[in-house]
């Protein structure tokens, strides 16, 4: 019985170590920059950056605009870091 409850307890605060690691990770917000076309399907990524979904999760998204015609050289080029 006490070998349990040591498990218990440890388990406990293996829990709570974690949380507060997320914590503090959240604490700080990510930068992230991500480029899009007019197509559909990035449409959950608008939704989700006007609901506040990426700041509620410590993230700074900056959804950018690519034209079609720019599209090519976005992927060819390195990326950049600010």
């Amino acid at each position: 019985m006490v070998k349990s409850v040591g498990k218990i307890a440890s388990l406990i605060a293996a829990v709570a170590w974690a949380a507060g690691m997320a914590a503090s990770a959240n604490a700080q917000e990510t930068k992230i920059a991500l480029g899009m076309s007019g197509w559909t399907g990035f449409a959950p990524l608008t939704l989700a950056d006007k609901a506040g979904i990426f700041k509620k999760n410590g993230l700074d998204v900056e959804l950018r605009m690519i034209p079609q015609k720019d599209r090519h050289l976005a992927l060819a080029s390195p990326c950049a870091t600010t």
